[in-house]
């Protein structure tokens, strides 16, 4: 399966849910990734569908449900990711002509810990992400995953409003894991992404700085290809663009 294909699957149930423009697009800028950048993609949708489908299969097992309309994590608590797990999300804005807006955003929300890809639908009531099927790694495990502790325990990774409303529940995942030692655990899952690329997964990052480091890397890497592909390109130029973890 291409990497687009693969793509397009992963989006197809999720875009017109969320807001999102055709996924068709994306891989026009897919293509013109050198082959070393599309394989990243690739092994980064594979990590991002085994998580989807082991947390899929603990709230099947357990009952453990994100509260609906939620968005507390999104408002209050300090998300990090690395850079390399919001590519994704900046191929798809610059794909779209979403890349100025988005920096725009970020810039203007900048230093703040709220998600700026949470939205509120009105001051009553709660919104969602805009961004969800892009969402990353922590994003996708929170609430539903294991994590080893500093006394080698496996532990349920769950937040304060789920402990508090689903507390039964919780004591029944906590269980199942203990007895599930095939389990993932969140550490794993963290390995196998910096596998994919460790110079742009070494550090952690608030999640809207992330994603603006994303969006800044993946628009001077597409602007070079394309002045090359018109003759254009200065060697200095692709000289910065390696440095920045494309090579």
């Amino acid at each position: 399966m291409t990497v687009g294909a693969f793509f397009l699957l992963r989006l197809k149930d999720a875009v017109d849910s969320h807001h999102m423009n055709d996924p068709l697009k994306l891989m026009n800028s897919l293509r013109l990734l050198p082959t070393k950048e599309r394989k990243k993609f690739r092994s980064l949708y594979y990590i991002f569908n085994a998580v989807d489908r082991q947390t899929e299969r603990f709230k099947k097992t357990t009952g453990l449900r994100c509260i609906r309309d939620c968005g507390h994590c999104c408002e209050v608590s300090k998300v990090e990711v690395t850079v390399l797990e919001m590519l994704p999300f900046a191929v798809y804005a610059c794909d779209t002509g979403e890349a100025d807006y988005w920096l725009g955003e970020l810039q203007k929300h900048k230093g703040m810990i709220r998600c700026v890809f949470y939205k509120k639908e009105n001051a009553c009531k709660q919104g969602h992400c805009r961004i969800y099927p892009l969402r990353p790694l922590l994003c996708r495990l929170f609430g539903f995953s294991v994590s080893t502790d500093k006394y080698h325990e496996r532990r349920l990774v769950c937040c304060e409003l789920i402990n508090q409303s689903l507390s039964p529940k919780v004591k029944k995942a906590q269980e199942f894991i203990m007895r599930n030692q095939a389990l993932i655990t969140m550490q794993d899952f963290a390995m196998r992404v910096w596998n994919v690329d460790p110079l742009l997964s070494q550090e952690l990052f608030v999640l809207n700085d992330a994603a603006q480091q994303a969006l800044e890397i993946v628009g001077l890497k597409l602007g070079y290809i394309k002045k090359a592909h018109q003759g254009n390109v200065l060697p200095a130029g692709l000289f910065a663009a390696r440095k920045l973890g494309f090579r």
